[in-house]
């Protein structure tokens, strides 16, 4: 196989229902087929893991050169890749520097992506508490005072309703007398 690599490939999904991540599973291994040189493959089959289902195929695949391969683990997260032959490469340094690079441009893309989902979901947390805050001063509003009358409409156990409450008596929100809460 000169310049050619054979690895071995394990490609993993979660999902639900059961069907739905099999029949996903194959059609991803009949693209793959249809884009690569798959030598074999073996799909699992799906197994429950708490509410969703794993599954796993196993890959044999043929690469043109080991950049194709290192492409392919881009573009594919394998979970798994054992390089069955060859039993070393010698790599020139034009293609390891643009391996490096496109490496960097790949962590720096995703690097980017996970702090703007960090920050969205920080601001739908914040708009969550706000919502959340303002529907207890409108149950208060409303004469439902006690932490089990809120929890009613809340559907939150009132134990948990606690936390939220001190922190609006906290703000000057509301006043607590007793187990009564008022509007301050």
């Amino acid at each position: 196989m000169t310049g050619q690599v054979l690895a071995r490939i394990i490609i993993e999904m979660l999902g639900a229902p059961q069907d739905y991540i099999t029949k996903t599973m194959h059609s991803y291994v009949d693209k793959l087929k249809g884009t690569h040189t798959v030598l074999k493959s073996e799909v699992a089959e799906a197994e429950q893991k708490n509410k969703v289902f794993s599954i796993y195929a196993e890959l044999e695949m043929k690469f043109e050169d080991l950049p194709e391969l290192m492409d392919f683990c881009f573009e594919s997260m394998p979970s798994s890749v054992e390089i069955v032959e060859p039993a070393s490469f010698t790599l020139p340094v034009d293609k390891l520097n643009a391996f490096l690079n496109d490496l960097q441009s790949r962590l720096h893309e995703a690097d980017a992506i996970i702090k703007t989902e960090r920050t969205r979901q920080q601001m739908l947390d914040i708009n969550t508490l706000n919502v959340f805050r303002r529907f207890l001063l409108y149950l208060i509003e409303k004469g439902h005072a006690t932490a089990s009358e809120m929890s009613h409409y809340a559907g939150v156990h009132p134990n948990q309703l606690i936390p939220f409450l001190d922190k609006l008596v906290d703000d000057k929100k509301i006043k607590k007398e007793g187990e009564k809460y008022a509007i301050a």
